[in-house]
């Protein structure tokens, strides 16, 4: 099984290169793979990764008090925020080892949510024109770029171009300042993806469900 690196700056730097991730959050991402590797490191299974991820554990911990008697303590359910945290990281980091050494991690259980996403129209009027009139491809869309892409340039606003390192596509606002606003919601982390799963976080709305939802708005315009 794959040892963790002492500092995973090989992946930090992919996540930067590759993801438009900010140093800070990959940072972020390298230590929760880093806790990761370190919780599922005698057995790395759906089972131990779903435990480590949620906190949801039948393991317990204790301390001796001073009179000899002993307090259990089991461990918390993490938040949703932190759970997010574990699987965009992991996700990241499979798709590196992937990318960089061909090999194929275990994955968490699927995760259950009831969550419907609703986006709004406006939103998908913009993904239509970055789409035809950019000719971004709906897949980079999806599952590239962050808010942290795009950077306003006076009137107009600048965002790299994922097929070309050093070329920056050009953008009328009207064409993304509405999946900015809905993406961040408020939020000062620009590192949320176009399309995350709740407004402001950093974990990418799978790209079937995307690509179901861009299909059922297109067919209520017609």
């Amino acid at each position: 099984m794959m040892k963790a690196k002492d500092d995973l700056i090989d992946y930090q730097d992919w996540l930067i290169d590759n993801r438009s991730i900010t140093p800070r959050t990959a940072s972020v991402y390298a230590c929760k793979v880093r806790k990761t590797l370190r919780t599922c490191s005698e057995s790395m299974t759906p089972q131990t990764l779903d435990a480590c991820f949620t906190g949801v554990t039948s393991s317990t911990s204790s301390t001796l008090n001073p009179d000899g008697s002993e307090t259990l303590y089991s461990p918390k359910t993490l938040s949703k925020a932190q759970q997010n945290l574990f699987y965009s990281s992991w996700t990241h980091f499979t798709a590196y080892v992937k990318q960089s050494l061909g090999a194929d991690l275990p994955q968490p259980s699927p995760r259950q949510s009831k969550a419907e996403y609703s986006i709004p129209d406006e939103v998908w009027e913009c993904v239509a024109r970055l789409h035809k009139n950019y000719r971004i491809p709906l897949s980079d869309l999806f599952t590239f770029y962050t808010c942290s892409s795009v950077l306003k340039r006076g009137s107009c606003y600048e965002m790299k171009d994922k097929r070309h390192a050093s070329a920056l596509i050009t953008l009328r606002g009207e064409d993304i300042v509405p999946i900015l606003d809905w993406a961040l919601g408020g939020s000062e982390n620009k590192d949320v993806p176009f399309f995350p799963t709740t407004v402001g976080g950093v974990e990418y709305i799978p790209v079937r469900q995307l690509h179901r939802l861009k299909r059922e708005w297109k067919k209520r315009q017609s």
